[in-house]
């Protein structure tokens, strides 16, 4: 918690030796540390003693002042929740202390209450955004002179009646702005306003003390600027790497056997030599072992459907059929993304201007700074839109991250060039806050947003659908209404679509027709594997949002057997921190039963009950009041899955969540932990004996991936237990299935390389053999042993992963790099490991020169080519090496220098 980055220790026996801190990402160590220091995580729970406890004041200094915020409501809140043990522990605090200063909030029953010669004090408080007239939005609008002189006729008010003001300015440029304002207006520049460098959510007023706090709300009509910390980011890379793990008993695709299950690492006898294999087992329980170091001719099968495939047979021509069946639906395929894309990059699209003064202004009222990744992606979005190339980008965020503001500031720059944005959501509840926030950001400009759903009355939507089409809304917002054939738009630029996965065949379809011609932006928080492969394959343009917003806590997630105690604890423990619960019953014609039994179980809490079947009026009221924190359980249906955020609502409970898929899930756990407060999702099921297994499998997932931006690894782990399916078109499934996902895409990328007269890493292998290297595990007389021993790397997934990373290694450069990686991580590398480097040297010199097969007898280099034996001057090549080490380093050498002569 104290550092943006973990650290690694190096010990010697019992001593650290040194301490640095390093990238989690990359692995790689950055700078060394003298000191650190540790604290605990979280909340500490205390065991219980034999010894009597002690409230916590008792550690407290008699002379320590304290704070006491609405003591009649501590009292209230005790009387309801607690025991009267902890009720009279109040009470007699609450009177036996002298050194106290009690912080009432303003409300019609206050009573100004003081008492003469004591140290007790009380301040009333009040928001200063209740008492004001009007809010005060951003100042250098249009109106802003209106807006100035509301500011200042309360500054001036506050001053007569003998207030000190001072003016709460986060930075230094917004503190030099107000002060600008206030010397250049004759009536304020004499004006006794302190300033302080401070960071307010809300101005404040204090009746009694005669002073007011005024924050940047009130000065410049927009929230606090929050700074978001810097959380650990999650790369495509990483999420894709921590998933490609093997497991034993995961069905698993060899390269040139197909598909199998993996059994785990075994240690076997292999010519006289003991080494470490991969066991697979194929059809009729025929068993294949694979020396570990050809790993990467392994990898994990996603296929494209809910039944488990066949495994292969050894040695039968069934698996080389569905190889050449696979790669010519590849080659279609590849041709069909190209000729999309190259239709894109000959249509020339909207060149969309900067406006760098408007938009400065427009970025300015954001509440937060942007982190470097938010900044980044917004950045690449308004350099696509510069382009008159038309855009097709992906902006992957986890839930919460800040991708609603890169769609503002895109949609800004639309309207500033004067063409219309469409925004298409998939959920009427989406579209409604997504109005809130856009009408509220825009309002001090002069732009127009609207929005079509259900909420919206027949004779608006008439009114919305024929100012569209004469041009005078710049932004709507909508759900799939907008996809209808009456929808007409004067001038459509950009179409923003957020979770794109949520829309049927026949609405994507209508997508993929417009994506040749227009700047196209989705947004999504779990990338389904259609976006996420087209995104790893290059054909779409990719941006992460990958810093969690400050103070964002995980949510906890607990998989239990629906319990109607549990429910109840669940419930009244957010009831008695004054917080708000989700109760998701996903079942219209059952949710008033549920109703009923929430009620009988919480007679005390207020349930409001929503669902997409109700008017829509109806449905909004509910809402509305769930947001103003008139109710404290909504008892809803999926309605509530994408982007509704509130922060007073931190508990979820999820009924019947076997049911729901694993995106799903991730989207409704999403709805709470918006908050600096711990948030907790609960998953209830039926029986687990119950259960079929991929339900198993999700509820899983769900449990360990509840990290910040677990988003990109939970939409692999589904991609593996709903299977592939529609990825790349109904028609792609049976390739898929046939050969495994990870195999269909690496086909998909070399076609489409092919395609595109681009070079990449072939999939062949050349064999290899060194008379005196060996891959055993025990000593073997006049050969040098090389491999990663489990003494070096302990944890069995993280040696073959390792392994695998080398066999990726595609130069000398990025070899000798892997073994600094190796030696930073794992201390220094052993003889063993170091050698398997320098191996990996000879096998992408054999690559690179085109070799089908190279081995060392007698220090002759036996070299074979498409053209037969390699020979200098009629003779095999020959090399002096007297062992192991000498003869890689020497057969590395003869390649180097074939490679200058070819």
């Amino acid at each position: 918690p104290l550092y943006g980055e973990p650290v690694r220790m190096e010990f010697w026996g019992n001593e650290i030796d040194s301490m640095r801190f390093f990238s989690p990402v990359e692995q790689r160590s950055k700078q060394e540390v003298e000191e650190l220091r540790i604290i605990p995580r979280g909340s500490a729970v205390l065991e219980p003693a034999d010894q009597p406890s002690t409230a916590l004041w008792n550690y407290f200094d008699k002379q320590t002042w304290q704070v006491f915020c609405e003591e009649e409501r501590i009292t209230r809140h005790l009387q309801e929740y607690y025991s009267q043990e902890d009720l009279r522990l109040w009470q007699k605090k609450r009177q036996g202390s002298r050194n106290h200063i009690s912080l009432q909030c303003l409300d019609e029953d206050f009573q100004a209450r003081s008492q003469d010669n004591s140290a007790y004090h009380i301040f009333s408080v009040s928001g200063l955004a209740e008492l004001l007239a009007e809010p005060l939005p951003e100042i250098n609008t249009q109106d802003g002179l209106w807006r100035w002189q509301l500011l200042r006729s309360n500054l001036l008010r506050w001053q007569e009646s003998g207030y000190s003001l001072v003016a709460c300015c986060a930075s230094e440029g917004d503190e030099k702005r107000m002060r600008e304002l206030l010397a250049e207006d004759e009536q304020t520049s004499a004006l006794p306003i302190q300033f302080q460098r401070l960071s307010l959510p809300a101005g404040l007023f204090f009746p009694m003390q005669k002073l007011v706090l005024l924050s940047e709300q009130e000065l410049f009509g927009r929230p606090a600027t929050l700074k978001r910390h810097k959380h650990i980011d999650y790369k495509t890379e990483s999420a894709l790497r921590d998933y490609q793990d093997l497991e034993e008993g995961v069905l698993a695709v060899h390269v040139n056997h197909g598909i199998c299950r993996y059994k785990g690492i075994r240690k076997i006898l292999s010519s006289g030599e003991y080494i470490e294999a991969l066991e697979l087992e194929f059809a009729d329980e025929a068993k294949l072992y694979v020396p570990i170091e050809q790993v990467q001719l392994l990898s994990r099968y996603m296929g494209s459907g809910k039944t488990s495939p066949a495994l292969s047979k050894l040695g039968g021509n069934i698996w080389k059929k569905n190889l050449d069946k696979a790669a010519s639906a590849a080659w279609d395929l590849a041709a069909e993304m190209l000729k999309l894309d190259a239709l894109r990059q000959n249509s020339k699209g909207n060149s969309f201007k900067p406006a760098p003064e408007w938009e400065l202004s427009f970025a300015a009222s954001f509440p937060y700074i942007e982190t470097a990744d938010q900044k980044e992606a917004i950045d690449d979005v308004l350099k696509d839109m510069e382009s008159d190339k038309p855009m097709d980008r992906l902006l992957c965020g986890d839930v919460g991250y800040g991708k609603t503001e890169v769609a503002l500031r895109a949609s800004f720059r639309a309207a500033m060039n004067g063409r219309q944005t469409a925004i298409l959501v998939p959920t009427t509840l989406l579209a409604q806050q997504h109005y809130q926030t856009f009408t509220m950001r825009m309002a001090p400009y002069p732009m127009r947003v609207e929005l079509l759903s259900r909420f919206r009355s027949k004779t608006e939507q008439k009114q919305v659908l024929k100012d569209l089409a004469k041009g005078e809304v710049d932004i709507v917002i909508g759900t799939h209404r907008l996809l209808q054939k009456d929808v007409r738009f004067a001038s459509l630029g950009l179409l923003v679509i957020d979770e794109e996965q949520r829309f049927g065949v026949k609405h994507k379809q209508k997508l993929k027709g417009l994506r040749a011609s227009m700047d196209i932006l989705t947004m999504t928080a779990t990338p389904i594997p259609r976006t996420l492969y087209f995104s790893i394959s290059g054909l779409r343009k990719l941006s992460t949002i990958s810093t969690a917003p400050s103070d964002r806590m995980p949510v906890s997630t607990v998989v239990a057997n629906f319990d109607k105690e549990l429910i109840r604890q669940v419930l009244r423990r957010e009831l008695e921190r004054g917080g708000q619960s989700f109760f998701l019953h996903n079942r219209v014609h059952t949710i008033m039963d549920m109703h009923s039994m929430l009620c009988e179980l919480l007679p005390e809490a207020r349930i409001g009950v929503g669902h997409g079947q109700m008017p829509a009026a109806e449905l909004e009221e509910v809402m509305l009041q769930f947001i103003a924190g008139e109710l404290d359980v909504l008892l809803c249906t999926t309605i509530i899955e994408s982007g509704i955020d509130i922060a007073n609502a931190n508990t979820i409970i999820i009924d019947n969540a076997e049911r729901f898929g694993l995106s799903e899930l991730y989207q409704l756990r999403g709805r709470v932990g918006r908050y600096h407060r711990q948030a907790y999702a609960y998953m209830l099921l039926q029986p687990m004996g119950l259960l079929p297994e991929n339900a198993r499998q999700r509820m899983a997932a769900i449990r360990r991936y509840s990290n910040l931006g677990a988003g990109f690894k939970l939409a692999l782990k589904d991609m593996e237990i709903r299977g592939a399916g529609n990825i790349l078109g109904e028609e792609q499934s049976g390739h898929i299935a046939a050969v495994g996902f990870d195999l269909y895409c690496q086909m998909l990328k070399e076609a489409v390389a092919k395609m595109d007269n681009r070079s990449i890493p072939t999939r062949r292998e050349v064999f290899i053999e060194l008379e005196q290297v060996s891959s055993s595990l025990t000593p073997v007389k006049g050969k040098v042993q090389l491999g990663i021993g489990s003494e070096y790397i302990e944890d069995e997934a993280l040696r073959l992963e390792t392994y695998r990373r080398l066999s990726q290694v595609l130069s000398i450069s990025q070899c000798d790099d892997f073994a600094l990686e190796l030696q930073d991580r794992f201390g220094k590398l052993p003889q063993n490991a170091r050698l398997l480097v320098e191996m990996q040297k000879i096998k992408l010199l054999a690559k690179s020169l085109e070799l089908i097969s190279l081995s060392v007898r007698e220090n002759l280099l036996i070299i074979e080519t498409s053209q037969g034996l390699y020979k200098n001057y009629g003779k095999l090549p020959k090399i002096e090496a007297s062992n192991g080490e000498e003869e890689i380093r020497e057969t590395i050498r003869f390649l180097q220098k074939m490679q200058k002569r070819k």
